[in-house]
């Protein structure tokens, strides 16, 4: 990244996880009955909802902290098993995209 040489690991790293997070569920939206991803996603978004309020000096930050709690969260369903570390920071990500969290408090 031109000028953020410290960011660019870390935007690789969060490439890679946002990616995980979409091949995941473009897999499993075929490969599985209905609501079982829907069940699994509203887990990881429901479990970093109360990191995600906090208060955080910078939005890099609070994206770390709300980050690692998705990392250590163990979702319950079929699909617990299968949603490693990378998979759940992805999905982050994917609702950040979908407007669903902010990594930046409006």
């Amino acid at each position: 990244m031109v000028g953020h040489d410290e960011f660019e690991e870390d935007f690789v790293e969060q490439r890679e996880r946002f990616y995980s997070a979409e091949a995941f569920r473009l897999f499993y939206r075929d490969n599985t009955v209905d609501g079982v991803l829907d069940c699994f996603e509203k887990e990881i978004l429901k479990g970093v909802k109360p990191t995600l309020r906090l208060d955080y000096p910078n939005s890099f930050i609070r994206m770390c902290t709300v980050l690692s709690e998705a990392g250590k969260l163990q979702p319950s369903g079929k699909l617990a098993i299968h949603g490693k570390i990378d998979v759940k920071q992805g999905y982050c990500h994917q609702f950040a995209n979908e407007d669903k969290l902010h990594w930046r408090k409006k």
